[in-house]
């Protein structure tokens, strides 16, 4: 999934066709706070600072598309809450209506939500959302409020991931890195009893 803008409409607008929920609102809040920083200590016109984040913002208010996970659709409600509380922006719609998008886009259909609750709740599946949230968390050129709260989020998804038992060495691996992250090396016993249990499958021929 793309995690930067690559394309421009006639306008010089982003594309919002090229790139994800999350990371248009990333790169928003990115811009906002490099705009705030900029206005402290630049000389320069409030117009001219203003066009530092006016071409993600516009993203964000022209947004059509459903939030594409549960995690975008809270991404979208919180900006649409903070926008709120300074007063009515085209924005709030926009956000709602992504997050609505996805609320109802498998509405009627159990079956079908059921699978993807299942799906969702996976290593692999939990493990690429933390991964992505703490790439952003390490990524030094977020502001620290936008790191944060990648931060938060991906301890949130390590809460879901501990206790789900691994059934092949690569789902072992992935819960490995996440429970480690933190600089904790020392695998706990029911890590341990996990890779003994892996192992013993491995002996007996089993597929993992």
């Amino acid at each position: 999934m793309p995690n930067k803008f690559v394309l421009a409409d006639a306008e010089g607008v982003p594309s919002s066709h090229q790139v994800s929920l999350s990371a248009a609102i990333f790169r928003y809040r990115s811009d906002w706070n490099a705009f705030l920083a900029a206005s402290l200590e630049e000389p320069k016109s409030g117009e001219d600072l203003a066009d530092m984040f006016k071409p993600s913002m516009k993203v964000i208010e022209k947004w059509s598309r459903p939030a594409e996970s549960q995690q975008e659709a809270a991404l979208a409600l919180q900006l649409a809450l903070e926008d709120y509380e300074m007063g009515d922006t085209p924005r709030i719609p926009a956000m709602i209506k992504a997050a609505l998008g996805f609320l109802d886009r498998d509405q009627g259909v159990a079956d079908r939500a059921a699978c993807a609750e299942a799906v969702s709740k996976t290593i692999p599946a939990l493990f690429a959302q933390w991964k992505a949230l703490y790439d952003v968390a390490s990524n030094m050129s977020y502001p620290d409020i936008v790191a944060e709260k990648a931060f938060d989020s991906a301890v949130q998804i390590e809460k879901m991931i501990v206790p789900i038992l691994p059934e092949t060495a690569q789902e072992f691996a992935m819960k490995l890195l996440v429970v480690t992250s933190n600089g904790d090396f020392q695998p706990g016993d029911s890590l341990i009893a996990e890779a003994v249990a892996l192992t013993a499958g491995l002996k007996e021929g089993s597929d993992v």
